[in-house]
């Protein structure tokens, strides 16, 4: 089973992040497939990849305000939500699948 992950790059980021593409942080793992929203199909200028969530097996979907940052993990309050069950989980997955459908996001590698 792949495991998809959309990340946000360094030029879509703006100034919000530096230092090395957050997608590195995954290579080397086996199995994963990698998108991200390009800029190119952002309708406004400076738009962000802000949306934090996972869904696992279409059935399980955790949707938190956290950043993988320093900032995000060392100092801030933040908080999360998990869903078990339902129809939010596959209706999530479906969104993203289309999302990717239609190419409003790209794949990395």
């Amino acid at each position: 089973m792949a495991v998809s992950v959309v990340v946000e790059t360094l030029e879509g980021a703006g100034s919000a992040l530096s230092g090395e593409e957050p997608y590195r942080a995954f290579t080397g793992i086996d199995g994963i497939e990698l998108w991200h929203w390009p800029v190119s199909k952002r309708t406004e200028r400076g738009a962000k990849m802000h949306a934090k969530l996972a869904v696992a097996d279409r059935s399980v979907l955790l949707i938190t305000s956290a950043n993988l940052t320093q900032s995000g993990v060392g100092k801030n309050i933040e908080a999360g939500l998990l869903i078990r069950g339902g129809t939010v989980p596959q209706r999530t997955a479906e969104h993203v699948d289309a999302l990717r459908a239609s190419g409003d996001l790209a794949r990395l590698r």
